[in-house]
């Protein structure tokens, strides 16, 4: 196998690191794969991504939008009836958490009833009170 022999670079890394705002080993890592590949080495895809994903983004839409139905006719929608349905849809047990986190990337925030009215006025609750028949 031929090697293609491409311009070597060499340079300082500590301030390429600071320059950019990352590692000096990340700057390393980079100058070498241009070393032994060229451009193309360069070009790769990221590592970032949803590898080990139970359902896709949409299958959890889909999964969600009865729930979303529910909520807005005013019935209370909680985590644990979306997890009975999620593990239904997966055939196997999910655990809370993947749950959690599921309702967190469909921007679903935890909110419950207020235990009181904000403007309740505590004489007039007295008052009543009193007042009132048992």
């Amino acid at each position: 196998m031929k090697r293609i022999a491409y311009p070597q670079l060499v340079f300082a890394t500590q301030p390429i690191a600071l320059h950019v705002g990352v590692s000096k080993r990340f700057v390393r890592k980079v100058i070498q794969q241009y070393n032994c590949q060229g451009e193309i080495g360069l070009s790769t895809p990221g590592k970032g991504g949803r590898h080990n994903c139970y359902l896709s983004l949409e299958q959890e839409k889909q999964l969600i939008e009865p729930f979303k139905e529910k909520a807005r006719r005013g019935q209370v929608a909680t985590a644990m009836q979306i997890k009975l349905a999620d593990e239904q849809e997966c055939s196997f047990l999910v655990h809370k958490t993947t749950i959690y986190r599921l309702l967190e990337r469909h921007q679903w925030r935890k909110i419950i009833p207020r235990p009181t009215h904000p403007k309740k006025d505590s004489n007039a609750v007295d008052e009543f009170k009193k007042t009132s028949p048992n």
